[in-house]
């Protein structure tokens, strides 16, 4: 992982403090979004805003994958902002739709984000040492599995009312 650290740095042309702070920045878009959540999902709804963040993370995967410099930072912020959104969302989801199993459904939430998280972390190297556009490419075929879940997610749009998000 190291070596594509770097690899990554030299490509972009940052330096040790620049490459540390987009490490650091979904955490503070964390901070800045996560509250804000809650009353958005009132206004909205949770299923619209689940797709809403959805949306936001292809946005997001796609502008750090181009290579446009500045688009790193806004996709970044937009990723973080995204993750941010399904953080707080999703177990109130859980509870709304699965109130009989809110802790099996969770576990199983907990579990696929685990494998997901350590499967992307497995093949980013080796799928950037094989695809064309080398770390960009890697990094831009998540854009692809976002995508079908979106469009899975979509068809619960349809006859849902706004709802408590919080």
């Amino acid at each position: 992982r190291r070596s594509s650290d770097l690899a990554i740095r030299r490509d972009l042309g940052l330096s040790a403090g620049e490459a540390g702070f987009i490490g650091t920045l979904p955490l503070l878009t964390f901070a800045a979004v996560s509250p804000q959540v809650p009353r958005l999902a009132r206004r909205f709804g949770v299923d619209q805003m689940l797709w809403v963040a959805m949306f936001t993370l292809i946005v997001g995967i796609v502008l750090r994958s181009v290579p446009v410099a500045g688009l790193l930072w806004v996709g970044t912020v937009l990723l973080g902002a995204a993750i941010a959104i399904g953080n707080v969302l999703l177990p109130a989801m859980i509870k709304r739709d699965f109130p009989d199993r809110i802790g099996a459904v969770t576990g199983i939430y907990t579990a696929v984000i685990g494998v997901v998280a350590s499967t992307a972390a497995g093949v980013a190297v080796p799928l950037a040492g094989v695809l064309p556009g080398g770390w960009r490419a890697s990094l831009g075929c998540w854009a692809g599995l976002t995508l079908v879940a979106l469009a899975l997610w979509t068809p619960r749009l349809r006859n849902r009312v706004v709802e408590d998000g919080s």
